[in-house]
């Protein structure tokens, strides 16, 4: 059987099957987690989601994950998430304040990134970079961006490699609106976690 890959301009991109097994597991790991923390601490985790929600409410869940997604700090959506479904939130309630934050965190990410191109050695550090972006979007169009969207990389990581790529803001966007499937299964993937499956 042939192995899957991708050839971006002539190199080989790390191997699809890889990466996609790498975001299996991934997801799988969550899955695990959730449910191992669901059954050895629910009750401080329901304390502690009651406790957020009640005093930051669903606009400190929105903001805890714009921090997140537009600064690469280590406290992902999926903790957010945990505090909306062991609280009690409803989940489209929950849903809708991580998808604002992420998506409205992403595109900060995205034009903080691209502002340091401004600098000279910066914007030569990442030519090369710029480069394969460029390619790999006048080859392969818009089905590059649903590839590079559904990569097993930290969507902050994703947002500052992009902007720092040169991605145009219409390539920018088609990332970000790919984010909101991921964030969805994310959540459901969470939910099924905390109810023990």
């Amino acid at each position: 059987m042939a192995r899957a890959s991708v050839t971006i301009a002539g190199e080989d991109a790390p191997n699809l099957t890889r990466l996609l097994l790498r975001f299996a597991l991934g997801l799988v790991l969550l899955l695990a987690f959730v449910v191992v923390l669901g059954r050895t601490f629910r009750p401080e985790l329901e304390g502690i989601g009651r406790s957020f929600v009640s005093r930051f409410g669903l606009l400190g869940m929105g903001l805890g994950t714009f921090i997140a997604d537009g600064f690469h700090v280590p406290i992902p959506p999926q903790f957010y998430m945990l505090l909306g479904i062991s609280s009690g939130v409803p989940a489209t309630h929950t849903l809708a304040v991580v998808g604002a934050g992420s998506f409205v965190g992403g595109w900060v990410g995205f034009l903080l990134s691209r502002r340091l191109l401004k600098f000279q050695a910066v914007a030569k550090f990442f030519e090369r970079p710029r480069q394969l972006a460029a390619s790999m979007l006048e080859r392969y169009g818009a089905w590059s961006l649903v590839f590079v969207s559904i990569l097993p990389v930290a969507y902050s990581v994703l947002c500052y490699l992009s902007g720092l790529s040169g991605f145009k803001n219409r390539a920018f966007l088609v990332i970000a609106l790919f984010r909101m499937p991921r964030l969805v299964a994310y959540y459901y993937l969470v939910e099924l976690g905390w109810s023990g499956l």
